[in-house]
């Protein structure tokens, strides 16, 4: 089982990722690495879907 990326609260509360390079990910990467792997491929495979139609159209 793959271990969860660890995070602290900020000053504001809000949660930031410890990691820097994970920090600095844009915000759908930085939801993806929140999911679990099944939510996380079941996001991939609309997105891919949508870039299909977006190709296509």
């Amino acid at each position: 089982m793959e271990q969860s990326p660890q995070v602290e609260r900020d000053e504001r509360g809000r949660y930031r990722f410890v990691d820097p390079t994970l920090q600095s990910r844009s915000i759908g990467q930085k939801a993806l690495l929140r999911m679990d792997a099944a939510q996380a491929r079941a996001v991939k495979q609309q997105l891919q879907a949508i870039r299909s139609a977006i190709a296509r159209g």
